[in-house]
């Protein structure tokens, strides 16, 4: 009985590891320190774990980080197998030990020798897949992915499933990919739920199923996934498998901007400036467009910048409307190039400039902004020949430098933010 106590601890232990720390709300466990540490200094590997543990979290003894990696360090060389993952984590993860990927391959694969761990076989395929502790390898990582899923590890199944999608490491194959991911998705595993919605949605391997995409966004959104939860937005404004419904749609497209993610603020903007399904509040699309348009939005910035130029919601501000034009036509955004060429041109926010002025407009022109043809045939009459070889000269020379988009938010695998821009 007293084996299978210690054995209880050091399972719920590996639960914690993530944190390191218990669940402030849960009781912690009992663990007999001093009976624990008799059997660890005899020798017994899964003691010194649990003694280990026990100094890592406070449990019965005073927290002493050195001490806790001292004893776990001491099961793993003696084989113990929630040492030996352990130990691969924390030289991966870099929190408890200095971050070092050769170690932490070096203890995932025993990990995998000695005990065919699930948990390891997917670390070591994250690892070859991010390149880390040896050169990126999809062929080796999607070999390691295969062995946990196999061993009914979702998210091993889910990350083989993304590969298969993705046709890295392996050829590309939708039904592979999702025989795998409903393998993950029935084990819970969100990232498998969101993808498998997208493929519905998209009719991607499967026919398009707007039903099925909604139940599986639900799930994903429960845990979290803004995409999932922006993804339920469109389909109720929409109403593509659920009643058209406005505000639900802004109910869920709030959960996602409320967690940062930039396609949903700048919608969400739009929604109160246009009074659809909230009460029109200029201020608040405002304040929805700034958070868009300081992540990178070209639209939102755009929408900040007439806000500014109109004082719809915010002070009028020529030079904050110029500021925000000129963000985004650096991006290529046409509607801002011809606003910018427009205020050069009348001296809006700016000094009035005609080189600068025919540069952005003729840019604008070449992104379906017709009016601006009108403006540079105006400009050409009170410009002198030298003046419009330079601007025609930067023009050719110019190149649009598009602002990082940012993660996406939630368990989301990097293979995907790699492969789909609608995240």
């Amino acid at each position: 009985m007293k084996k299978f106590t210690l054995l209880l601890v050091a399972l719920c232990s590996l639960t914690m590891l993530p944190a390191h720390a218990a669940d402030q709300d849960s009781k912690p466990p009992v663990i007999d320190i001093p009976a624990t540490r008799k059997e660890a200094e005899s020798g017994d590997a899964r003691a010194q774990y649990n003694l280990g543990i026990a100094y890592l979290n406070g449990y019965g003894v005073k927290k002493n980080k050195d001490e806790a990696i001292e004893w776990i360090y001491k099961a793993g060389k003696n084989n113990d197998a929630l040492a030996i993952y352990f130990l691969g984590s924390a030289y991966h993860d870099g929190d408890l030990l200095p971050q070092d990927y050769a170690k932490a391959m070096k203890w995932y694969h025993r990990s995998d020798e000695l005990y065919g761990s699930p948990l390891a076989q997917n670390m070591l395929g994250v690892m070859h897949e991010n390149g880390q502790g040896a050169p990126q390898n999809y062929e080796e990582a999607a070999r390691w992915y295969r062995k946990a899923a196999e061993n009914i590890y979702a998210p091993a199944q889910s990350h083989l499933g993304f590969l298969y999608y993705a046709g890295r490491g392996v050829p590309k194959d939708d039904q592979k990919a999702l025989y795998w991911l409903k393998k993950a998705a029935i084990q819970n595993d969100a990232p498998a739920k969101l993808m498998l919605g997208i493929m519905h949605y998209k009719g991607e391997g499967v026919e398009k199923n707007y039903v099925k995409a909604v139940s599986y966004f639900r799930e994903a959104a429960d845990v979290g996934i803004s995409i999932a939860e922006r993804y339920l937005g469109n389909m109720y404004y929409h109403g593509e498998g659920v009643s058209k419904d406005e505000a639900q749609a802004v109910s869920w497209w709030r959960k996602a901007a409320e967690q940062g993610d930039r396609e949903s603020e700048k919608i969400i903007g739009g929604m109160y400036y246009y009074g659809t399904g909230v009460s029109k509040d200029f201020s608040q699309a405002v304040l929805w467009w700034q958070k868009a348009a300081e992540k990178g939005d070209v639209d939102a910035q755009c929408n900040l910048a007439k806000a500014y130029y109109h004082g719809e919601g915010i002070g009028k501000d020529e030079t904050q409307a110029v500021l925000w034009w000129r963000r985004a036509a650096a991006q290529g955004h046409g509607e801002s190039l011809l606003y910018l060429g427009q205020a050069y041109f009348s001296s809006i926010g700016v000094s009035q400039d005609d080189v600068q002025a025919y540069i952005w407009l003729s840019l604008a022109a070449t992104r379906n902004q017709s009016s601006a043809v009108a403006t540079l045939t105006e400009l050409e009459k009170s410009m002198t020949p030298e003046q419009i070889a330079e601007a025609r000269k930067r023009v050719a020379e110019w190149k649009p430098k598009p602002e990082p988009k940012p993660a996406p938010i939630g368990p989301i695998p990097e293979i995907l933010k790699e492969v789909r821009e609608d995240l």
